[in-house]
């Protein structure tokens, strides 16, 4: 109205359009909410991806850890298992494998033998020699038992001192023998050339009993032989793992008492 009161007839009107800056647009604000989801998912894969990471450097530190657990568990078991000077098996490893081929033998009714071997005259040599010089004769002889047990299945062993054993699963009275003499024979060529020593004594000689032989310690013979004790029994029949030992050991007596370097059964 004007200043007298007059109205208008007609209204007069004036559109304004007031343009959003384009923080404030649609788009924007979708954009935006793209953007934040794509953070989140982004952080999200990434949490994942390390922990994955984590993960699979926590399982190869096991399985390292393990693997060398595994590595020294077996060192130890050979250690407790092996005589340090020889490298053969040592007494416990000689109990548990005789245990075991008893067992079998039992289950597969056939027969175990055993051979019990002594050095003769060893403590005059290692008097004689030193301790040092004894302990190379022992890993000679060490090495002699090991290649005259041809058969993977067969097990040397130091019994004790200056005695070592062998088991022979599946052999009769016959093949133990014929072991037997050959690790006589293989102790009895050494002659201990190989450590420049060579020892003669004298005496006569004796042949063995059972099919033993004896080769004597008269002039010329090596000073160092061997007597060997053989026991042959059949789990199957009865007995254990004492008796036989008990007849090696008792057949390895009477080749001690009968003379030197000579196997008995």
């Amino acid at each position: 109205s004007n200043s007298d009161g007059l109205w208008n007839e007609a209204g007069i009107s004036l559109s304004l359009r007031i343009i959003p800056p384009f923080w404030r647009t649609w788009w924007f604000y979708s954009l935006a909410f793209l953007v934040f989801i794509g953070i989140v998912y982004g952080s999200v894969r990434y949490r994942l991806d390390q922990a994955k990471r984590s993960q699979r450097e926590l399982e190869r530190l096991v399985a390292q850890r393990t693997e060398e657990l595994r590595l020294a568990n077996g060192k130890l078991q050979l250690l407790a298992t092996t005589d340090e000077l020889t490298g053969l098996a040592n007494y416990r490893k000689f109990r548990d494998f005789l245990e075991y081929e008893w067992r079998r033998a039992r289950r597969t009714k056939r027969p175990v033998s055993l051979i019990i071997c002594d050095l003769d005259n060893f403590k005059f040599f290692n008097d004689t020699y030193g301790h040092q010089a004894g302990d190379e004769c022992l890993k000679k002889v060490a090495l002699e038992m090991i290649r005259c047990c041809q058969r993977s299945s067969d097990l040397a062993c130091r019994y004790g001192g200056d005695e070592f054993a062998v088991v022979l699963p599946e052999t009769d009275a016959a093949g133990t023998y014929v072991v037997a003499e050959r690790i006589r024979e293989a102790i009895e060529r050494l002659e201990l050339s190989d450590l420049g020593l060579k020892k003669t004594k004298g005496g006569s000689n004796s042949s063995g009993e059972n099919g033993g032989h004896g080769a004597g310690t008269g002039p010329g013979q090596p000073f160092l032989t061997a007597c060997l004790g053989l026991a042959t029994m059949s789990p199957a029949e009865g007995g254990d793992t004492n008796e036989l030992v008990a007849r090696a050991d008792e057949a390895l007596y009477r080749a001690k008492s009968s003379g030197k370097n000579r196997s008995l059964l």
